[in-house]
């Protein structure tokens, strides 16, 4: 007789998972959202720039989570299976490769920071201060990538053995940082320098070093059978970073397809003027939520799901991902209910600007219609990632952000003339898109065989 998809016991266990990662996210949503609450109430000009810098700074890190991807997989097979030796061994190649990684971001960045972005801007519609502060604070933040980087790393690997929990308490304490530092050198408080945007960019760095410092420290004292000082050998490392690499290859190319299709659409946004910038900036701070609770169930599908892997238990890793789903899909329609009813209010707490506004509220009750299927999205794709099918993913970030969404978003906004309503249409088609394909190819199973073993 198969166990009932939706057991007691799995849904309490994709809870205990879930509800730290989606609080962990839920302070970092927070975060971004002050800052833009902050940069809001310090200038339109600020927020403009910010609408064009955080999409390439998120659009850097989320590449970089091709790389953690494959680290789930692998670290939670290790722990699943109760190989210490094979998880002390990815964890150390992979905090290695991140601080290479990072290191060559942040000096690449550096150079490149300013011809960027003219290129997602309109000289005619976008002002030289806007396109300044945005350059000056891209450089910033990017320089800072290894921390960004190797933070990551170490959630991930905490995330994978099971602890989702931890990263919670170093993501507040993260939070706190940010925001303390963000208020006091944006507006220039008990004497510090006023900052402005840099102030912000001064804040978020700060928070990435706590949270790399945090991850690192925790990990040395080990936990369970993912122990920083278990003992392995050279070759064992290369070998491990050697299949991370490989189970993230596919996840790399959704990821760049995903996050050039991403960066391109916010051209699109940037060839839109100011008041579609300043709006789409506060737009995004409000979805981030349902981001986080998406990205929250991706974690919990992906551990669960890699760990039963590791046991050699396909059917239960069916059956956790398909709980994880199915409780996203509840919280993703009840916090679309919310947008859907309340977008004036709930723009209206960023900014007084009542063309903002009324662009805004238009916008969010659209994206309200995207949030079940994003939640869906992110934990099938979460689910099949930590199976070690990272092709299908990838195969659905072709077809929903660079096929759906970079064509539908254009013909709205532009040859329907339906400005940022047209582009937010566009992007909640892409979300449907990706939902059905990974929904279909989670649900064919065909990756229990396929990838049994890594």
């Amino acid at each position: 007789m198969k166990p009932p998809i939706f057991s007691q016991k799995l849904l309490r266990e994709v809870l205990l998972l879930t509800w730290p990662a989606v609080l962990q996210g839920m302070v970092t949503t927070v975060v971004f959202t002050t800052d833009r609450l902050i940069i809001g109430r310090y200038g339109s000009e600020a927020l403009s720039a910010l609408a064009i810098a955080n999409p390439v700074a998120w659009s850097v890190t989320g590449i970089f989570a091709a790389f953690i991807a494959g680290v789930v997989a692998v670290t939670g097979r290790a722990v699943g299976a109760g190989d210490s030796r094979r998880a002390a061994a990815t964890l150390r190649a992979s905090l290695g490769f991140a601080l290479a990684i990072g290191l060559a971001v942040s000096l690449l960045a550096w150079v490149i920071r300013d011809p960027f972005v003219a290129l997602l801007t309109g000289e005619a519609v976008t002002t030289e201060e806007v396109r300044d502060n945005a350059s000056a604070y891209l450089g910033l933040v990017l320089m800072s990538a290894p921390l960004f980087f190797v933070a990551a790393t170490a959630t991930a690997s905490l995330q994978a053995a099971g602890d989702t929990r931890t990263p919670m308490l170093i993501a507040i304490a993260a939070a706190v940082t940010n925001l303390g530092l963000s208020w006091v050198l944006v507006f220039g408080h008990f004497g510090a320098p006023e900052l402005g945007l840099m102030g912000a960019a001064v804040g978020t760095i700060m928070a990435a070093a706590v949270q790399a410092a945090g991850g690192l420290l925790v990990l040395r004292r080990g936990r369970g059978a993912l122990r920083f000082d278990a003992e392995h050998s050279r070759e064992d490392r290369r070998d491990t970073l050697a299949t991370v690499l490989r189970v993230s290859r596919a996840t790399l190319g959704e990821k760049v397809l995903y996050h050039l299709a991403y960066v391109a659409s916010i051209a699109i946004v940037g060839h839109l003027g100011n008041l579609a910038l300043a709006a789409h900036e506060l737009l995004l701070g409000i979805e981030a939520i349902g981001f986080t609770a998406a990205s929250g169930f991706s974690i919990a599908a992906a551990t669960l799901v890699a760990m039963r892997m590791g046991r050699q238990d396909p059917a239960d890793a069916y059956n956790a991902g398909q709980t994880a789903a199915g409780l996203g899909l509840v919280i993703g329609l009840g916090f679309g209910a919310l947008l859907f009813l309340f977008p004036h209010h709930l723009i209206g707490l960023f900014t007084t600007d009542q063309d903002v506004i009324d662009t805004g509220a238009q916008c969010l009750r659209i994206a309200a219609f995207a949030q079940p299927a994003m939640i869906l999205a992110d934990t099938w794709s979460g689910a099949l990632r930590g199976a070690g099918d990272t092709v299908t993913p990838m195969i659905s970030a072709l077809l929903g952000p660079v096929v759906m969404r970079l064509c539908a978003c254009w013909f709205f906004a532009f040859y329907m003339e339906m400005g940022l309503v047209g582009f937010w249409l566009g992007t909640t088609l892409d979300w449907y898109v990706r939902a059905l394909w990974t929904g279909v190819a989670f649900h064919r199973r065909r990756w229990a065989e396929r990838y049994r073993t890594l």
